[in-house]
């Protein structure tokens, strides 16, 4: 059996990794808006793209941790 604390550690490494995707997605975006390829409305759109990700995430978190909890 799991311990909770270790279903923690394992999303907190998810949480992470979620966010260093959308920074490195955010990073890309800025650069080309920097560098004249994209207009700024390309910013606005990151916010959709990643919500349902992060929604995702949290929901699976939060089932990892009441899986493992006793009966």
């Amino acid at each position: 059996m799991v311990t909770p604390f270790i279903v923690i550690l394992h999303s907190t490494d998810l949480v992470q990794t979620c966010v260093s995707k959308m920074l490195s997605i955010l990073h890309g975006k800025i650069a080309y808006v920097g560098e004249g390829i994209a207009g700024r409305s390309l910013l606005d759109s990151l916010n959709a793209e990643r919500q349902p990700i992060g929604q995702e995430v949290v929901t699976r978190a939060n089932q990892g941790i009441l899986d493992h909890l006793p009966a």
